[in-house]
This record gives C-alpha cells, sequence and structure tokens, in this order.
C-alpha cells in the first residue's frame, strides 16, 4: 500500500511539474518531460491529470480536464507558432518592414522566450529593431513635449529606416499643431503693430502653448528696440515681487515675465515654479468655490487647509477663508481644541474634540485623520503604561 501511494504521489508531483513547465513557458521541457511520463506510467498519458489543486493554481478560468497528452500537445504547438512567429519576423525585416517584425519579435518572446528558434535570430537584426523601438518611443515623447521640430527629424530618421512606419497621420497631426502656433504668432505681430498689447499677448501664449520650440517664438520676443527695455523692467520687477512673495502679481504677468525672463535659466525656473504652485492653489479655491455652491462650507473649509500648504499667505485664500469663518466657527474652533491637546499630549481629550468635530461635518477628513491618529497615539501610551 506504501508503494501504491508513493507512486501515486509521484504521478501527481510529475503531473504538476508538466504543467508549470509549460506555465513557464519551457515547452521543450514540457515535450521532454512528456516523453518519460509515458515511459514511466504507461498507459496513463491519457488519463485525466489528478494534480487537480495544481492544475487549477495554473489554469484558473478553464474547466476543460487536462491530460500529459494535451500539455504535449499544447507545448509542441507553442513552439510551432514561436517557430512561425520567427519566419514571419525575419520574411518582415528582409522586406523592410520593420515596425511588423519588431511586432512578431514581440509576439513571440512573449509566448516562447526559452526556445531556440528566437535566440537564433541574428543579432545585428535585434539590435536594430531594440533601437527602432527606442525610436519610436522617443518619437511619440518628443510630440507628447511638443518638441514638433525634433519628433519631425527622428520620424524622418524612422522612414528610412522601416518603410512600413505609418507616418503620415503623425506627420500631418505635426503639421497641423505648427501652423497653428505660426497662424496664432501671426496674430500677435499684427496686434502689436496696431498698439493692441492685451490681444497682442494673449495671441503670443496660444502660439507658445501650441508650439513651444516655436523658433519664431524667440524672433517675435526680440522685435523692436522696446522689447529690449522692457526685459530690464521685467527681470527688476519680478526681482522685486518675488522678494516680496507677491506670487498672484508673478501670476498675472507671467507671459511678460516669460519673455523677459527668456534669456535668464535661474529666473525662468523661479517663474515656472511660481506658476505651477499658483496653478495649484487656484485649483484648490476652484474646489472650494464649488463646495460653498452646493452648501458644503465644511468641505470647501478642509480644502481651503490644504491651500495653505502651497501658499498660506495668498490673498484670495485668506479672502475665502475669512468669508467662510463664521459658517464653520463651532467646527474650526473644536479642531483647535483638538490639536492643542493633542500637541500637549492629552490625548483622551484630543480624541474628545476631533469627535465632536466630526459630529459636526461627518465627512470630514481632517477629523477622521486626527481621530485615526490620536487613538494610535493613545494606545500606545496605554500599551507602555501597562
Amino acid at each position: 500500500n506504501q508503494k501504491i501511494l508513493t507512486g501515486k504521489e509521484a504521478q501527481i508531483q510529475f503531473q504538476a511539474q508538466l504543467a508549470r513547465f509549460l506555465v513557464d513557458r519551457r515547452f521543450k521541457h514540457v515535450l521532454l518531460g512528456a516523453s518519460f511520463y509515458r515511459l514511466i506510467f504507461r498507459g496513463t498519458s491519457q488519463q485525466v491529470i489528478e494534480a487537480k489543486q495544481e492544475i487549477a493554481s495554473f489554469f484558473p478560468d478553464s474547466k476543460m480536464t487536462i491530460t500529459v497528452d494535451q500539455l504535449a500537445f499544447l507545448a509542441r504547438e507553442a513552439i510551432n507558432e514561436v517557430e512561425i512567429g520567427m519566419r514571419s519576423a525575419d520574411n518582415s525585416f528582409r522586406l523592410g518592414n520593420r515596425v511588423t517584425a519588431l511586432k512578431r519579435l514581440q509576439e513571440t518572446f512573449f509566448l516562447g522566450e526559452h526556445i531556440s528558434a528566437l535566440h537564433a535570430f541574428d543579432d545585428d537584426k535585434r539590435a536594430l529593431l531594440f533601437q527602432l523601438k527606442r525610436d519610436m518611443k522617443e518619437a511619440r515623447d518628443l510630440i507628447i513635449d511638443k518638441s514638433y521640430g525634433d519628433a519631425e527629424e527622428l520620424i524622418t530618421e524612422i522612414k528610412i529606416n522601416a518603410k512600413d512606419f505609418e507616418a503620415r497621420r503623425v506627420e500631418a497631426g505635426i503639421r497641423k499643431a505648427k501652423q497653428a502656433s505660426d497662424s496664432a504668432l501671426l496674430a500677435a505681430t499684427q496686434y502689436r503693430n496696431l498698439g493692441q498689447a492685451d490681444k497682442a499677448e494673449a495671441a503670443f501664449r496660444e502660439a507658445a502653448a501650441i508650439w513651444p520650440d516655436n523658433p519664431r517664438l524667440h524672433e517675435f520676443q526680440f522685435q523692436g528696440t522696446q522689447l529690449v527695455d522692457k526685459f530690464v523692467q521685467g527681470r527688476n520687477l519680478f526681482d522685486q515681487l518675488h522678494a516680496r512673495k507677491a506670487y498672484r502679481e508673478i501670476q498675472a504677468k507671467a507671459l511678460e515675465f516669460g519673455v523677459a525672463l527668456s534669456e535668464d535659466s535661474d529666473r525662468s525656473s523661479k517663474l515656472k515654479e511660481v506658476v505651477k504652485r499658483m496653478s495649484e492653489l487656484d485649483i484648490y479655491l476652484t474646489q472650494a468655490e464649488a463646495a460653498v455652491k452646493i452648501n458644503n462650507p465644511y468641505a470647501a473649509w478642509e480644502i481651503l487647509l490644504k491651500a495653505e500648504d502651497v501658499d498660506p499667505d495668498d490673498v484670495q485664500l485668506n479672502r475665502n477663508k475669512a468669508s467662510l469663518a463664521a459658517q464653520v466657527a463651532p467646527f474650526v474652533a473644536e479642531l483647535q481644541k483638538a490639536a492643542q491637546h493633542e500637541a500637549t499630549g492629552q490625548y483622551p481629550s484630543s480624541l474628545q474634540y476631533f469627535l465632536a468635530a466630526q459630529e459636526i461635518y461627518p465627512a470630514s477628513q481632517v477629523s477622521n485623520d486626527g481621530i485615526q491618529r490620536v487613538s494610535a497615539a493613545l494606545l500606545e501610551k496605554l500599551s507602555n503604561g501597562l
């Protein structure tokens, strides 16, 4: 009985190992193992595999019954698919259809990375296909970054190396973006010549947003003798406002400063940081206004608390807080008392105040965070006391 049980266990373990080989895409191992299985366990290769737990873990969505012969069949078919895929990749490469060859190579690798047919593929061809993949990714990134000039140059190279590269739609999109930027810049020039500075700035902003690397932007910036004086004045004004932390004023003149500081990398970096921070702050203010409109001043207050992390001295932020203060006074008072007691280690009373604040505004994230934080501190304190 012991020998029979041991033999059955060995059979199940052998079956499970064959399934593991299949899932690991080691198809040659499956075929070799299946041959040994037929020799060792004669007459059982077409029986349903009894390693049900292992099979279920490898084929969780399959309701079919699996036999060793079926495992071998699947492995053999996978090897055939890999070999067909590699022949297709090689033929596509030979015909100059390198994008197709790259797709076939990737598909084949996913199916059978351990098959010799895959590794027999010429190293030079493989290197060229991988370079093509990197070039296409770089071209996509350049387009996302709106670096259309560099993208066009790279796309031209890709077209030379891969004649099946679908470049027409990409090139059409780039041409459309560049033409839109040039049109907006032309409008900016016309507005400036007419003395309509506000419209000129708006058109220039549009042109720069569409194509930041448009070389004509630089030409526009340096046209006219008045622009030189504007650069100097802009730098001086920027330094004054930045020293006073007058970020709202900097944001309002962001386009003017962008022109004036275009050749100053240090100040340009500071300007970008200010614009980014103020944009983040304005998002919070907009969210708070939306909360007020639906009669939820408490949610608006908590959003404004997040905005304080960006710029606590912002005039608009403090004005909005002041307008809400009367409506949320009891709620804020409970939070302030909770924070004070938490800071002095009075966790029970702090927890009580946080709970009181939550009772006023059940959806309060600040109250919930405080309750979690103070509760953890209180439990730690009690455990240490024990």
